[in-house]
This record gives structure tokens, sequence and C-alpha cells, in this order.
């Protein structure tokens, strides 16, 4: 029983070395699988309270600003920290602007790509977390029932 104990521990310890070192490259081509990234030129007007909607030509493929990057084209100023996305993820939000001014932006951003259907692209950005919840089930399951095993 302690000899199976320990080559379960054993064989712990190896997969998650072998887990660390695959993830980066399986999380690099879930990437370029899901997305390209596209620049944009924008216009907007603020309104009174210098907020500035910019629509994206298609949908970014996070839900989150990860990958947004919004400039002033004129002044090359960056504003994408002051930028949120909506919940459908085609409208940009630009806070702390000057009211009532015109802007030209450049935003770069993530578009889905082609071919590709929103579940699968959720799918594949949770791609990580599956992959690691899957490898701990199966190595603490497999594991335990080695340890049990008679014989």
């Amino acid at each position: 029983m302690i000899g199976r104990s320990i080559l379960v521990a054993f064989t712990f310890v190896i997969a998650i070395i072998i887990f660390t070192f695959a993830l980066p490259s399986i999380l690099s081509e879930s990437d370029s699988a899901r997305y390209v990234s596209a620049t944009t030129p924008l216009s907007c007007t603020t309104d009174s309270s210098g907020v500035c909607l910019l629509t994206l030509p298609s949908k970014h493929a996070n839900s989150t600003t990860e990958g947004i990057d919004v400039t002033d084209a004129n002044s090359s100023v960056s504003y994408t920290s002051n930028t949120s996305i909506s919940s459908d993820q085609s409208t940009l939000s630009v806070s702390n602007l000057t009211s009532n001014t015109s802007y030209s932006m450049s935003v770069v951003h993530y578009t889905i790509t082609q071919g590709m259907g929103d579940n699968l692209n959720q799918l594949l950005a949770r791609l990580p977390l599956i992959l690691t919840l899957g490898l701990a089930v199966l190595l603490t399951v497999g594991g335990g029932r080695f340890i049990m095993m008679r014989g």
C-alpha cells in the first residue's frame, strides 16, 4: 500500500510538470484558433458626462477588455484603462473624456475567427480551466482506485 501511494504521488508530480510545460502552447493554439487581432478607426462624440460609445464592426472575442487597446488617433493618448465593454461584446464605453467633444479613436480588438461560433469560442476560452479540472479529477480518481486495488 505504501509503495502504491509513493507511485501515485510520483505520477501526480510528473503529470503536473508535463501539464505546466504543455499549457502555454495549448493556450497559444487555442487563442490563435479563436481570434485575430484587428485595428479599426472609430469616431464618436462624447456626451455631457464625458462618455464616448464606440461600436465595434464585429463582436470582441473576449467578454472582458482583454486584448482591447483604445488610443486617440490624433494625440496617441491611450484610453484603454478608461474603457469598458458591453455585455454583448460589441460596444465599448470610454469614460473620463472632455464632454461634448469629437474623438477619432484607433481601436485594437480581437475579432472572432470566421466560422467560429459563439459557443465554440466560449468553450475554447475556458479550455485551460476544463483541462486543469479534468486532469485533477483523472489523477485523483485513478490514483485513489490504484491505491485501493488489491493484489
